[in-house]
């Protein structure tokens, strides 16, 4: 049975964190969770408010990612062929 998955690939100042999801929702708002996790250090529009619970999703990511030069992800879609 193939089925699709959403690989996230976050790639940080210690290395590297790989993660797989149903959904792109799902995986997306791992990214957003990563941009929540560590929001207060890394952020890279210092903008943004110090406080991000009452942001979007989107907002969250495009703050913290956009123009980061230390910290990147990836989100991809793939196909898996698991076994019946």
């Amino acid at each position: 049975m193939i089925r699709q998955v959403f690989v996230v690939i976050y790639e940080h100042r210690h290395g590297m964190d790989v993660s797989a999801h149903a959904s792109h929702a799902e995986a997306y708002a791992a990214v957003a969770g990563i941009a929540r996790t560590w929001w207060k250090d890394d952020r890279a529009d210092r903008s943004a408010p110090e406080d991000c619970s009452a942001l979007s999703d989107e907002a969250v990511v495009e703050a913290y990612f956009e123009g980061n030069e230390r910290e990147f992800y990836t989100l991809s879609e793939s196909k898996v062929d698991f076994p019946d």
